[in-house]
């Protein structure tokens, strides 16, 4: 019988943060776990090595692989074993190699969010739909690429999981979850921004991140760009926020030009976030109350004190 492995969880996350999106556009694309089944009973190392071949080397140790039943786990330690959960949508997959598979983006969401915490859950999502990777395997954080899938896609797909397990927390932190961020800053400052107050963060309304804006003609003219982006926009309010950090390529503090162009489109870009900010409660309460300003939001008053809940959040997002 042929042998077939199928990798998961974290080696899978691995997998799509090492720069292998090309493989979603293969022939084929998406598929169902192949009919075939294990040989024998329990997966040993070398069997698994021999079956992903050197082209996978990148993964690290334990190689985290699903099996069809218990029974077919391994007894290694350069295994983990999770067993296949019933009902998994169809197309869960994609075959990268003879009898090799790899849980698509989607299926790794779900996975991921049942043991991660929901602001780490939220940043995984947030990475998926957008264009930077998280490092991992000794990499930097990379940029400019291109997403593993689309808030939309990410929405269906935990949809059609029901009864699985991961699926309830995936769900949700699809609501903190847009397309389009552009690196790690961008998407921990839309988490601290719009998750609730209870949950530590400030409970503004989701912005879209990254739109292209079209530029007038005037503009056009006078700037010779046919379109601006903004970090976090909110198109109803003409509110945005930028994110100045060293590992942005735009130079968003200096550009006095851009944010007049903008302001003559009807956008106030006015407002900018530093590193700085995100490291302390109290410069970001003022970023804050000047955002609620201009959105025009009036929030009640409250005796309650949520600057622990505040700390944590920043803490696990590697802030505090």
């Amino acid at each position: 019988m042929r042998m077939e492995i199928v990798i998961s969880h974290q080696s899978a996350l691995e997998f799509w943060r090492s720069g292998q999106e090309h493989v979603l556009l293969q022939p084929g694309g998406f598929c169902d776990w192949g009919a075939a089944i294990f040989g024998e009973r329990g997966l040993r190392a070398a069997v698994v090595e021999e079956a992903c071949g050197r082209e996978l080397g990148f993964l690290s140790s334990p190689l985290h692989l699903l099996v069809r039943d218990a029974g077919e786990r391994s007894r290694t330690r350069r295994v983990v074993c999770h067993v296949l959960p019933q009902n998994l949508p169809r197309k869960s997959f994609v075959e990268i190699g003879k009898g090799v598979y790899v849980c698509r983006p989607e299926l790794v969401f779900v996975q991921i969010a049942k043991t991660e915490t929901l602001p780490n859950a939220v940043l995984i999502g947030l990475e998926m739909c957008g264009a930077f990777r998280m490092p991992e395997g000794g990499r930097d954080v990379s940029f400019q690429k291109v997403p593993l899938t689309t808030r939309a896609a990410l929405s269906a797909y935990i949809e059609a999981c029901v009864g699985i397990r991961g699926a309830g927390k995936a769900n949700q932190a699809i609501l903190y979850i847009a397309d389009g961020s552009e690196s790690p800053m961008e998407a921990k400052l839309t988490i601290i921004l719009c998750f609730p107050v209870r949950l530590g963060g400030y409970g503004l309304p989701m912005p879209v991140l990254n739109r292209a804006i079209p530029t007038t003609p005037a503009i056009r003219k006078a700037t010779g760009r046919s379109s601006f982006r903004c970090d976090l926009l909110w198109p109803d309010a003409g509110v945005a926020v930028e994110y100045d950090g060293k590992e942005h390529d735009r130079r968003v503090a200096s550009d006095a030009i851009r944010r007049t162009a903008l302001a003559e489109m009807g956008i106030d870009a006015s407002t900018v976030v530093t590193m700085e900010h995100m490291r302390s409660e109290a410069q970001l309460d003022l970023v804050v109350k000047r955002l609620s300003r201009l959105l025009g939001i009036r929030k009640k008053p409250t005796m309650r004190d949520w600057s622990a809940e505040r700390h944590a959040l920043r803490a696990a997002l590697g802030l505090a």
